[in-house]
């Protein structure tokens, strides 16, 4: 069976909305920095580097929503983690709100996938989180829940409720969340990162995982550093 299940979509569709979507999906700045964070570049686990053993999950990468980011290399980021997910038989998920209002997840993500690659769909999400619809995508295509990696937007609401609601769900399964591949409409990339959580099966790891195994640690912005330090 071939697993390009596209959304369905509204009769009543109109043409996506280029305008910012609701405040309910914007991004708002952490109101408190209570530990800081540490962008791990920690070994890969097994399972992440045998073919088919995991599914990646691309957070709101519709126009509106990315529009808002501040980063120029956000579509690349995440372009390079779909074409990593494909050359490693990974499942890809894409989780989008709405496309009858906002559209559909950007072409240069999704033309990677739509009718040439079997191991993909996209659903839809209600809220912040994500998570629900991910699992009952995964469970109904088959999908492997043995680890996750997360990219997309926005760093301090869809993707950590997502990333959260993941690591909730599935306690036992790996959530890795890519530093490079998620973007925030806040000034400070640092600060939008000082409030995302970690733990043993919650983890925030630089691109550089997928080279060389470095074990080194890459330090947050300096500006979200000090304000945890204040």
């Amino acid at each position: 069976m071939n697993a390009n299940v596209e959304p369905e979509v509204s009769a009543i569709s109109a043409e996506p909305s280029t305008a910012l979507p609701e405040s309910e999906f914007l991004e708002a700045p952490p109101t408190a920095t209570e530990s800081k964070p540490t962008f791990s570049a920690e070994l890969l686990e097994p399972a992440e580097t045998d073919n088919g053993r995991g599914t990646l999950v691309v957070v709101d990468m519709q126009a509106p929503f990315v529009s808002a980011c501040k980063d120029p290399l956000l579509v690349a980021s995440v372009v390079e983690q779909v074409e990593l997910a494909v050359s490693r038989g990974w499942a890809v998920v894409l989780v989008e709100v709405k496309p009858w209002a906002y559209g559909a997840t950007l072409a240069p993500i999704l033309d990677l996938l739509k009718d040439k690659y079997e191991h993909y769909s996209a659903c839809q999400k209600e809220g912040d989180d994500g998570s629900a619809p991910v699992l009952e995508t995964c469970e109904r295509l088959h999908f492997s829940e043995q680890f996750f990696r997360v990219t997309g937007v926005l760093i301090g609401a869809c993707v950590l409720a997502t990333a959260r609601g993941l690591a909730h769900r599935r306690p036992d399964c790996l959530v890795r969340v890519m530093k490079e591949a998620c973007g925030t409409s806040l000034e400070d990339t640092g600060l939008a990162w000082s409030n995302f959580p970690q733990g043993e099966r919650l983890v925030v790891s630089s691109k550089a995982i997928d080279g060389a195994g470095s074990t080194d640690i890459v330090e947050p912005d300096s500006q979200a550093e000090s304000l945890m330090e204040t």
